[in-house]
């Protein structure tokens, strides 16, 4: 006789994996009310090697490398750093650098995508549907000294 629970679970062990994936590039809505259609927001990112720590009043927490946040057109403060590494003989040290904000006024239906320059401490934004490079707005920073010491403390 065969042995078939095995079967019958791989249908719920795939599932649970299909919906772990889909809640780490979960979106996040910036914005009171209901949800909106995605031409009246706009979205951003995190690029490669960078973290939104804010996002106006809204603290991002560790979801800010992966997670996408859908906000209202207009002008918005955002906090972000990117690491710096430091390759040892056997071992790599990576560290974050003090947050910068920038303010960027975001376009209805546009997403935008935060990524480090080739300087540290330095980003661009980039606007995903033009495929073109946005001017940030300088702006007071989003962030206090208790956020700086909480990001000192992190791992990652």
């Amino acid at each position: 006789m065969a042995d078939t629970r095995c079967c019958c679970r791989a249908p719920s062990v795939l599932l649970s994996l299909v919906i772990s994936l889909a809640s780490c590039s979960s979106t996040t809505a910036l914005y009171q009310g209901p949800k909106r259609p995605r031409e009246n927001v706009a979205r951003l990112y995190a690029g490669y090697g960078t973290k939104i720590i804010h996002i106006d009043d809204h603290a991002c927490g560790r979801e800010g490398r992966t997670r996408k946040y859908d906000v209202l057109p207009g002008q918005h403060a955002i906090s972000v750093t990117t690491f710096d590494v430091d390759n040892y003989v056997l071992m790599t040290h990576t560290t974050w650098t003090r947050p910068t904000t920038i303010c960027l006024k975001a376009q209805a239906g546009h997403e935008y995508t935060f990524d480090r320059q080739e300087s540290l401490g330095a980003f661009k934004i980039v606007d995903l549907t033009t495929n073109r490079d946005v001017p940030g707005i300088d702006c007071p920073a989003q962030y206090d000294e208790r956020d700086l010491e909480e990001w000192k403390q992190r791992p990652w």
